[in-house]
């Protein structure tokens, strides 16, 4: 597996196409909390969670 990186292309889904880093912080959010994701996506969001969840609160 893989380790995703910021740069990593977003694999499917509204945002397919995406680098994870211009994927919404809010989204990337509910596909870990509700299973919606692969193990190597599941990981990258895990690694990013205070960030993300600090851009969720911003509205980013």
């Amino acid at each position: 597996m893989d380790k995703l990186t910021d740069y990593s292309i977003m694999s499917f889904g509204i945002h397919k196409g995406k680098p994870l880093i211009k994927v919404p912080a809010h989204y990337l959010i509910w596909l870990y909390e509700n299973n919606k994701c692969n193990e190597a996506l599941r990981e990258y969001i895990k690694e990013n969670m205070d960030v993300l969840k600090h851009e969720a609160k911003k509205g980013k």
